[in-house]
């Protein structure tokens, strides 16, 4: 003998087929009542965790990446469905990982791929979240370097070769500031184009019309460039030019 089944699309209740109740509609906690992939909560019709409602049904939530329609709630959780591409995409600060949206990792955390860090930062070859070339670390997070002669509160927050001091970064000795930037002094007899750029006792000046270059002060010379003092009469010395005034580097004397 057989037993008289439901069709699909009904369920049973007090010996009738009943269409199924659709999502959002009323429901009174009968078993299978409600579409495929929906319960009964607060006598209403609801889609289970990982479904969403359209047209009275429950689909299965779109992974990220995936195209989506725009309705209401359709994508995976941390994801909406993007106007411009019509896929779903994840929310700031998350990134897909195989369909679903996972929170960007912090500095210093685990990774396999950069995308998975936190914005300015990079998965390292030793396989941490670290921030990238122009950026610092504070509290996890990336923030970009601050410029030469703008406010700071530690070293670190400064541009390559540069330090906080008294609450302003500043170049290191040996550095001079460009643009916001330090770079290494200049030396002797190269190309320069403004005061403070040269290497100790010299100074950016035009020679004979030229372009400026960095030339030693009155009573220092150019050596391997750099500024030393002249040498003084009776010192032994390796250069024509490196004697002070009306004196000469004479390698004939005994």
């Amino acid at each position: 003998m057989g037993v008289c089944t439901c069709n699909d699309w009904y369920y049973s209740k007090q010996g009738r087929c009943n269409p199924l109740i659709n999502v959002t509609k009323n429901c009174d906690n009968t078993a299978g009542e409600c579409v495929n992939n929906a319960t009964c909560v607060n006598n209403k019709c609801a889609c289970d965790s990982g479904f969403y409602g359209k047209d009275g049904l429950c689909h299965k939530l779109i992974a990220a990446l995936e195209p989506c329609d725009y309705s209401p709630n359709e994508c995976v959780a941390n994801a909406q469905c993007d106007l411009l591409t019509a896929t779903c995409q994840c929310d700031e600060d998350f990134y897909d990982d195989a369909g679903i949206c996972l929170p960007l990792k912090n500095v210093t955390a685990k990774c396999d791929e950069s995308r998975q860090c936190v914005d300015n930062a990079i998965c390292s070859l030793a396989g941490a979240c670290e921030c990238d070339e122009g950026f610092y670390e504070m509290d996890l997070q990336c923030h970009p370097l601050v410029n030469v002669t703008q406010p700071c509160a530690l070293d670190k927050q400064c541009v390559n070769n540069s330090n906080c001091v008294s609450g302003v970064c500043q170049c290191d000795p040996g550095y001079f500031s460009k643009e916001g930037k330090c770079h290494v002094l200049i030396e002797a007899l190269k190309l320069c184009d403004a005061k403070g750029q040269c290497v100790s006792n010299a100074e950016c000046q035009e020679v004979n019309g030229a372009q400026p270059m960095c030339v030693c002060k009155k009573g220092y010379f150019a050596l391997k460039g750099q500024c030393p003092p002249l040498v003084n009469a009776t010192a032994t010395c390796q250069e024509f030019d490196q004697c002070v005034d009306n004196a000469v580097c004479n390698w004939n004397t005994t």
